[in-house]
């Protein structure tokens, strides 16, 4: 689990970056779609990594699977 807080008030768009090997697959949901019967993964890209963004003071929780 991932969570990230904006705590300056003026939000923020950023990469996370994961240590991942060659042939390591990598599956990540938000929080809330977790909890629903169609959850829909978030795009992550092995180069590029994962684009979030928060609004201010917005809170934001991701499951990461490695396997």
């Amino acid at each position: 689990m991932l969570r990230l807080y904006d705590g300056s008030g003026h939000g923020a768009i950023g990469l996370i970056h994961l240590p991942v090997l060659a042939n390591d697959r990598i599956a990540v949901q938000e929080q809330n779609a977790i909890l629903q019967s169609k959850a829909e993964p978030v795009p992550y890209n092995r180069v590029n990594g994962l684009e979030v963004s928060l609004g201010p003071f917005q809170m934001r929780t991701f499951a990461i699977k490695h396997f």
